[in-house]
Protein backbone atom coordinates (compact mmCIF):
# COMPACT_ATOMS: atom_id res chain seq x y z
CA UNK A 1 0.00 0.00 0.00
CA UNK A 2 1.67 3.39 -1.00
CA UNK A 3 0.54 6.27 0.90
CA UNK A 4 1.28 10.13 -0.60
CA UNK A 5 1.49 13.21 1.69
CA UNK A 6 -1.57 15.52 1.29
CA UNK A 7 0.56 18.33 0.81
CA UNK A 8 1.47 17.22 -2.36
CA UNK A 9 -0.58 19.05 -5.28
CA UNK A 10 -0.82 16.31 -7.36
CA UNK A 11 -1.26 12.54 -5.93
CA UNK A 12 2.04 10.83 -7.88
CA UNK A 13 1.22 7.27 -9.31
CA UNK A 14 3.89 5.46 -8.41
CA UNK A 15 2.75 2.32 -9.38
CA UNK A 16 -0.17 0.24 -9.11
CA UNK A 17 -0.54 -0.38 -5.44
CA UNK A 18 -2.29 2.28 -3.38
CA UNK A 19 -1.05 5.31 -1.94
CA UNK A 20 -0.71 8.12 0.93
CA UNK A 21 0.35 11.43 0.84
CA UNK A 22 0.52 14.65 3.92
CA UNK A 23 -0.68 17.64 4.79
CA UNK A 24 2.53 18.88 7.42
CA UNK A 25 0.16 22.47 7.27
CA UNK A 26 -3.07 21.26 8.19
CA UNK A 27 -3.27 22.43 11.71
CA UNK A 28 -4.62 20.54 14.86
CA UNK A 29 -8.34 20.29 15.02
CA UNK A 30 -8.80 22.44 17.82
CA UNK A 31 -6.93 25.46 15.84
CA UNK A 32 -9.14 24.73 12.67
CA UNK A 33 -12.39 25.88 14.28
CA UNK A 34 -11.14 28.28 17.33
CA UNK A 35 -9.20 31.90 16.88
CA UNK A 36 -6.51 31.88 18.88
CA UNK A 37 -4.92 35.04 19.34
CA UNK A 38 -6.82 36.34 22.35
CA UNK A 39 -5.91 33.07 24.44
CA UNK A 40 -3.12 32.99 27.09
CA UNK A 41 0.25 30.80 25.90
CA UNK A 42 0.34 27.66 27.85
CA UNK A 43 3.41 25.60 27.92
CA UNK A 44 2.74 21.98 25.87
CA UNK A 45 4.90 19.56 26.53
CA UNK A 46 7.23 18.34 24.13
CA UNK A 47 8.24 14.78 22.81
CA UNK A 48 10.82 13.43 24.32
CA UNK A 49 13.66 14.02 21.81
CA UNK A 50 14.73 11.32 19.52
CA UNK A 51 18.10 9.13 20.37
CA UNK A 52 19.45 10.66 17.40
CA UNK A 53 19.07 12.80 13.95
CA UNK A 54 18.58 10.28 12.24
CA UNK A 55 16.11 9.05 13.85
CA UNK A 56 14.46 12.33 14.02
CA UNK A 57 14.43 12.44 10.54
CA UNK A 58 12.37 9.31 10.08
CA UNK A 59 10.19 10.25 12.42
CA UNK A 60 9.28 13.35 10.99
CA UNK A 61 8.84 11.48 7.75
CA UNK A 62 6.33 9.10 8.93
CA UNK A 63 4.39 12.16 10.73
CA UNK A 64 1.31 14.15 9.61
CA UNK A 65 -2.08 13.16 7.43
CA UNK A 66 -1.14 10.54 4.32
CA UNK A 67 -3.42 9.00 1.97
CA UNK A 68 -3.90 6.07 -0.27
CA UNK A 69 -5.06 6.29 -3.81
CA UNK A 70 -6.27 2.56 -4.57
CA UNK A 71 -6.59 1.62 -8.28
CA UNK A 72 -9.13 -1.51 -7.85
CA UNK A 73 -12.06 0.50 -6.82
CA UNK A 74 -11.20 -0.09 -2.80
CA UNK A 75 -11.79 2.82 -0.43
CA UNK A 76 -9.19 4.97 0.43
CA UNK A 77 -7.83 4.69 3.49
CA UNK A 78 -5.83 7.74 5.74
CA UNK A 79 -2.61 7.11 7.62
CA UNK A 80 -2.46 9.81 10.05
CA UNK A 81 0.43 10.15 12.81
CA UNK A 82 2.00 12.29 14.85
CA UNK A 83 5.24 12.31 17.67
CA UNK A 84 4.53 11.45 20.96
CA UNK A 85 5.74 11.72 24.69
CA UNK A 86 5.59 8.35 26.34
CA UNK A 87 8.09 7.54 29.37
CA UNK A 88 10.58 4.56 28.65
CA UNK A 89 10.30 5.50 24.70
CA UNK A 90 11.51 8.36 23.52
CA UNK A 91 11.21 8.25 19.56
CA UNK A 92 8.12 7.13 19.38
CA UNK A 93 4.68 8.17 17.02
CA UNK A 94 1.00 7.32 17.60
CA UNK A 95 -0.16 6.04 13.87
CA UNK A 96 -3.89 5.69 13.74
CA UNK A 97 -5.43 4.34 10.30
CA UNK A 98 -9.02 4.87 9.38
CA UNK A 99 -11.14 4.16 5.94
CA UNK A 100 -11.33 8.03 3.86
CA UNK A 101 -15.05 7.47 4.31
CA UNK A 102 -14.90 6.98 8.02
CA UNK A 103 -11.98 9.17 9.09
CA UNK A 104 -12.78 9.45 12.69
CA UNK A 105 -13.27 5.53 13.57
CA UNK A 106 -9.92 4.41 12.85
CA UNK A 107 -9.50 0.56 12.95
CA UNK A 108 -6.00 0.54 13.95
CA UNK A 109 -4.68 1.78 16.27
CA UNK A 110 -0.78 1.64 17.37
CA UNK A 111 2.67 3.26 18.20
CA UNK A 112 5.63 2.82 15.93
CA UNK A 113 8.89 3.10 18.41
CA UNK A 114 12.67 3.94 16.48
CA UNK A 115 15.16 2.76 18.44
CA UNK A 116 18.96 1.20 17.81
CA UNK A 117 20.23 -2.31 18.99
CA UNK A 118 23.70 -2.86 18.72
CA UNK A 119 24.05 0.51 16.50
CA UNK A 120 21.20 -0.52 13.82
CA UNK A 121 17.94 1.29 13.67
CA UNK A 122 14.83 -0.72 14.16
CA UNK A 123 11.45 0.35 14.05
CA UNK A 124 8.79 -1.45 16.65
CA UNK A 125 5.11 -1.64 16.09
CA UNK A 126 3.75 -1.04 19.81
CA UNK A 127 0.03 -2.15 20.69
CA UNK A 128 -2.10 -1.29 23.54
CA UNK A 129 -2.56 -4.80 25.16
CA UNK A 130 -6.05 -5.39 27.32
CA UNK A 131 -7.00 -1.30 26.82
CA UNK A 132 -10.11 -1.45 24.61
CA UNK A 133 -11.45 1.85 26.53
CA UNK A 134 -7.93 3.78 26.42
CA UNK A 135 -8.40 2.93 22.54
CA UNK A 136 -11.51 4.91 22.35
CA UNK A 137 -9.67 7.75 24.58
CA UNK A 138 -6.81 8.67 22.38
CA UNK A 139 -8.40 7.97 18.46
CA UNK A 140 -7.86 11.21 17.08
CA UNK A 141 -5.25 12.44 18.94
CA UNK A 142 -2.22 12.77 16.19
CA UNK A 143 -3.50 15.99 15.42
CA UNK A 144 -3.30 17.06 18.96
CA UNK A 145 -0.46 14.86 20.54
CA UNK A 146 -0.08 17.11 23.50
CA UNK A 147 -3.50 15.81 24.70
CA UNK A 148 -2.46 12.65 24.94
CA UNK A 149 -3.07 11.06 28.48
CA UNK A 150 0.01 9.21 30.37
CA UNK A 151 0.53 5.55 28.79
CA UNK A 152 2.47 3.04 31.28
CA UNK A 153 4.94 0.82 29.56
CA UNK A 154 2.77 -1.94 30.51
CA UNK A 155 0.33 -1.68 28.21
CA UNK A 156 2.37 -1.58 25.31
CA UNK A 157 2.75 -4.87 23.76
CA UNK A 158 5.40 -5.56 21.50
CA UNK A 159 4.15 -7.00 18.09
CA UNK A 160 6.40 -6.52 15.11
CA UNK A 161 10.17 -5.10 15.09
CA UNK A 162 11.12 -3.96 11.56
CA UNK A 163 15.42 -3.44 10.97
CA UNK A 164 15.85 -0.28 9.33
CA UNK A 165 18.23 0.89 6.56
CA UNK A 166 18.24 5.13 6.63
CA UNK A 167 20.13 7.15 3.97
CA UNK A 168 19.67 10.58 2.16
CA UNK A 169 16.53 8.97 0.38
CA UNK A 170 14.39 7.71 3.35
CA UNK A 171 14.26 4.30 5.00
CA UNK A 172 13.07 0.92 4.17
CA UNK A 173 12.92 -1.71 6.15
CA UNK A 174 10.87 -5.09 6.71
CA UNK A 175 10.77 -7.69 9.53
CA UNK A 176 13.21 -10.84 9.13
CA UNK A 177 10.89 -13.77 10.15
CA UNK A 178 7.26 -14.27 10.16
CA UNK A 179 5.79 -13.00 13.77
CA UNK A 180 2.39 -14.62 15.38
CA UNK A 181 -0.66 -12.83 15.13
CA UNK A 182 -4.17 -13.32 15.51
CA UNK A 183 -5.32 -10.80 12.95
CA UNK A 184 -7.93 -11.71 10.70
CA UNK A 185 -7.43 -15.45 11.31
CA UNK A 186 -4.01 -15.59 10.44
CA UNK A 187 -1.40 -17.13 12.60
CA UNK A 188 1.31 -15.88 11.49
CA UNK A 189 2.62 -11.96 9.67
CA UNK A 190 5.29 -10.62 8.05
CA UNK A 191 5.49 -6.36 7.50
CA UNK A 192 7.98 -4.07 5.49
CA UNK A 193 7.92 -0.39 5.21
CA UNK A 194 9.40 2.23 3.46
CA UNK A 195 9.14 5.88 2.56
CA UNK A 196 10.54 9.52 2.24
CA UNK A 197 9.50 12.58 2.49
CA UNK A 198 6.34 12.85 0.14
CA UNK A 199 5.04 9.13 0.19
CA UNK A 200 5.26 5.97 2.87
CA UNK A 201 4.83 2.32 1.67
CA UNK A 202 3.59 -0.71 4.03
CA UNK A 203 3.10 -4.11 3.37
CA UNK A 204 1.67 -6.36 5.68
CA UNK A 205 1.43 -10.21 4.82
Amino acid sequence: MRMHRIITAALLVLGASPAFAQDRNAPPHEQATEPHADKPITAIPLPAPAPDAAIGRLLGQLAGSFVSTPADGRPALLFRSATVSIDGFPGTNLVEITRADSPANPFRICFFHVYRRQGQPRLRVLELAGSPGLKDAIAGLWAAPDALPKIEAAALMPSLDLPLTIDAEGFRGGTTQPFPTNRDGAIEMTSSIAGDDRVIRIADA
